[in-house]
């Protein structure tokens, strides 16, 4: 009886309770990742891949350090800036699937001199795009129908098959959008 009432007090506490040993549960309400809660920078965010994103990180990070290298070592921007070794390792070698903060790149920029401008337009945080952003990589089933079209060793009688099969997905994915839905039909 005793287990049973303590289960129930500890259900009936006030949500600022703390679960001994001093853990608590990861607020699930949204997932983590560096950005606001209410999902803006105050500036426009392109979409861009988070992997490109990241590269070009990588290579701004590389250009910015090769330019201040003889003058700062790793060791020396931590202890100006604050951001760690290890930091800017992974962000050197694009490594992580995070972007950095906001605040980690006006520190960085601010210690390093580079353009804070040019940062966020590297990471896509602003309307001009300083690169064409690259096409998602088409997946491996399409690639090898192109592939066989492109192949000269195909037979012809192949190469029409497929051609027409595309030809009528397109025709179909074209016709999807101009359809009514069944409820509009009356």
């Amino acid at each position: 009886m005793r287990v049973y009432a303590e289960k129930r007090i500890l259900n009936l506490r006030p949500h600022t309770y703390r679960r001994p040993g001093g853990f608590r549960r990861r607020d699930t309400s949204r997932p983590r990742d560096n950005r606001p809660a209410n999902g803006t920078y105050g500036c426009v965010v392109a979409d861009l891949d988070p992997a490109v994103a990241l590269a070009r990180w990588a290579e701004f990070v590389n250009r910015a350090l090769r330019s201040v290298r003889p003058a700062l070592s790793d060791r020396k921007i931590y202890e100006l800036s604050g951001i760690s070794t290890s930091t800017l390792s992974r962000w050197r070698n694009a490594k992580g699937t995070q972007l950095p903060e906001i605040d980690r790149v006006k520190v960085f920029c601010r210690v390093v001199g580079a353009s804070l401008t040019e940062a966020m337009a590297v990471l896509g945080m602003t309307d001009d795009d300083p690169q064409a952003t690259p096409e998602a990589p088409l997946p491996p089933d399409v690639q090898i129908i192109l592939r066989k079209l492109a192949d000269p060793s195909t037979p012809e009688a192949d190469r029409d098959f497929i051609r027409q099969s595309l030809e009528m997905l397109a025709d179909r994915a074209r016709s999807v959008g101009k359809t009514k839905p069944a409820s509009q039909a009356h």
